[in-house]
């Protein structure tokens, strides 16, 4: 996929700040912000997932007969040390 080109301002700051986080990694400044970048989105769709799923999860709850299925097979696994 064709990369395009951003334009945005930082404070003098937060540029020496990113400078000296992409030296210590090893990168240059333009690889540094796509990770972070990708790093951004990724956890934003991983709430809104967790969101949809506490949703979901709200409006149709696992039964109690379940959880205590999964109580019981829980304490089984764990060992007798």
């Amino acid at each position: 996929m064709p990369k395009r080109t951003l334009h945005f301002q930082v404070d003098e700051d937060v540029l020496l700040r990113l400078n000296q986080v992409a030296e210590d990694l090893s990168m240059n400044r333009s690889e540094l912000l796509r990770r972070g970048v990708l790093a951004l989105i990724s956890a934003h769709e991983q709430a809104v997932a967790d969101r949809e799923f506490v949703t979901a999860y709200q409006r149709a709850p696992q039964d109690a007969a379940f959880i205590q299925a999964l109580q019981r097979a829980a304490l089984d696994a764990i060992p007798d040390w």
